[in-house]
């Protein structure tokens, strides 16, 4: 295994800053847990009226839909997780003196201004990505199936949602700086309150008997959201104007890292976001609205036990940039025991929902995962909390050691994949998933994890 990426050489270590750093006011714990229950409920509520209220080729085409919006994480291409690990260690240099005013050495907050300015570049050029590339692969997966065809609208249907999409990555940008300044409790409620109006929105769609176009309505909303919260804090953010060239080389100084970022977020989305068009392809529409179902629970799940180290980050990057590694792992620690804790109950309540479910209403069986192969999907999930955990906290520090670990899970699962739902169906899919998730991927993250401490 290749050695983990290292990160610039750093000042001798300071002083270890006091016990309450690793709390701080603003980390946002309750606001973070808030938003990803609400995503979590306005998810299940249109996932559940997709799965009861649209006919079974539609259902399909539903969540075809959605799969293709995870490519979300492909457009954001790492930029997140580098703007976050440099913010916070511009954030040394500076403070909030007031609710909505920096202060702080003007080399920090030019440099937090340029960091700003880099943040909305990649989401113009990401917005842009998403129309020449995301587009024509859903116009083309659209059409591969006889029943895609039937769809009516389906082309006007797909190309709102990508655009949607690409609404959705010009608004993030100065949501995601704002986090990396501590700000994470005030993005967090903005989130959340916006998440309440969206989703009211697109289950009302549902509700309409136009459910296809739930997708688009909620990512549109989203998207506009945000960029209208935003337009109060680009001046704030943007600060002074340093020349280009020094712009330039603080982009060069990112690049590696996100590039790293880039191959192994490329690869990973390409792997893991292949299950529901190959259940699409292989096992047609029917069934592929009840696996797309339950990866949905699974992964509404998983999103909801990362809150604790989600909300953490932008603490743990600025820990690791002051070297105070005793704090760092406790709470790095606290935070990985908190998500594996919510990841068992939650999906042990899904697993119980779905039997009771099915046991109760005949009618909507047929339309439900079957608890046997969801139990498959409930255990990758629950590995890759563990994995997401132990991610998080590295790339905080500016590293990005999973590069080789996500090839090699990119290049095993579409054939695992392929090879279980042809042989087995919707159970060999879901335990080829467990397979390289909790074979390959928590053994190597642990390794990784083990292998940071004994070089930092």
């Amino acid at each position: 295994m290749p050695a983990p990426t290292l990160s610039p050489p750093v000042p001798p270590p300071e002083p270890q800053p006091p016990a309450r750093a690793a709390t701080a006011p603003n980390s946002g714990d309750g606001s973070y847990l808030a938003h990803r229950a609400v995503q979590l409920l306005g998810a299940g509520a249109m996932a559940f009226g997709a799965t009861l209220w649209l006919p079974p080729a539609e259902a399909g085409f539903y969540f075809m839909l959605l799969s293709l919006l995870g490519a979300q994480a492909l457009l954001d291409a790492g930029s997140s997780t580098v703007l976050l690990s440099f913010v916070a260690r511009a954030m040394r240099h500076l403070h909030w003196a007031a609710p909505d005013r920096l202060a702080g050495s003007a080399a920090a907050v030019a440099r937090l201004g340029d960091l700003t300015r880099l943040a909305l570049t990649w989401a113009v050029a990401s917005s842009a990505l998403a129309l020449a590339l995301v587009l024509p692969l859903a116009l083309l997966l659209l059409r591969l199936r006889p029943e895609g065809v039937q769809i009516d609208p389906g082309g006007q249907i797909t190309v709102c949602t990508i655009a949607a999409l690409a609404l959705y990555q010009l608004g993030a940008a100065l949501p995601q700086v704002l986090e990396g300044t501590g700000r994470v409790s005030d993005v967090a409620r903005m989130r959340a309150l916006l998440d309440v109006l969206a989703y009211t929105a697109a289950v009302a769609c549902l509700l309409a008997g136009n459910g296809l176009w739930a997708p688009a309505v909620l990512w549109s909303l989203r998207g506009a959201g945000q960029l209208l919260w935003s337009l109060a804090w680009t001046r704030r953010l943007l600060g002074r104007s340093r020349p280009r060239w020094l712009r330039r080389r603080l982009a060069c100084t990112m690049a590696p890292m996100q590039g790293r970022l880039a191959l192994s977020w490329t690869v990973g989305f390409l792997g893991l976001q292949t299950m529901v068009p190959i259940s699409y392809a292989l096992l047609g529409p029917a069934l592929t609205g009840r696996i797309g179902l339950g990866l949905f629970l699974a992964n509404g799940v998983l999103m909801l036990a990362t809150a604790p180290v989600s909300s953490r980050a932008p603490e743990l990057g600025r820990l690791g940039a002051q070297r105070a590694w005793r704090l760092f792992d406790d709470l790095a620690a606290q935070a990985l025991r908190r998500s594996l804790g919510l990841a068992l109950a939650g999906h042990t309540l899904t697993l119980l929902g779905v039997a009771a479910a099915g046991a109760l209403f005949a009618e909507v069986a047929e339309r439900l995962p079957e608890p046997s192969w969801l139990a498959w999907l409930a255990l990758s999930s629950l590995a890759s909390t563990a994995i997401q955990a132990i991610a998080t906290a590295l790339r905080a520090c500016g590293r990005e050691p999973f590069l080789a670990a996500t090839l090699w899970g990119a290049a095993l699962l579409p054939p695992a994949l392929l090879i279980g739902a042809g042989g087995w169906g919707a159970p060999g899919l879901c335990l080829a998933h467990l397979l390289l998730n909790g074979g390959l991927g928590l053994p190597w993250a642990l390794r990784l994890r083990r292998r940071f401490r004994e070089t930092r």
